[in-house]
């Protein structure tokens, strides 16, 4: 079954900014990422939808790791997306879960890839 988001963006908060931008970048080239500003919908609880998200919905996670550090409930998205992780490969599959330090300065000068 094929993925309805290319990657989910597991960030702190605080670094929103940055993320979003990123998300745009991401968006200009094709891909459809998965950013809880956009995605969350209104009247559902959040953390079910961010679990089935993470379990269900998505091809890999990015762990957007800014200048803010990691958040608690980024370090609770990076525990499932590995979750995730160790499933897929219980059953012959991947789900790739990354790490990345990049400041939206860098993102753009970055190639696309």
């Amino acid at each position: 079954m094929a993925s309805r988001y290319d990657v989910f963006l597991c960030h702190n908060q605080a670094d929103k900014p940055a993320v979003q931008e990123l998300a745009d970048r991401l968006c200009a080239e094709g891909l459809e990422p998965w950013l809880d500003k956009s995605d969350l919908r209104r009247g559902v609880p959040w953390t079910e939808e961010v679990e089935k998200c993470l379990v269900e919905e998505s091809a890999s996670c990015a762990v957007i790791i800014g200048p803010s550090g990691l958040g608690p409930w980024q370090e609770q998205e990076l525990r499932v997306a590995q979750n995730r992780q160790v499933e897929a490969k219980r059953k012959n599959g991947s789900f790739p879960s990354f790490p990345s330090s990049c400041r939206a300065e860098s993102w753009k000068r970055s190639p696309p890839f």
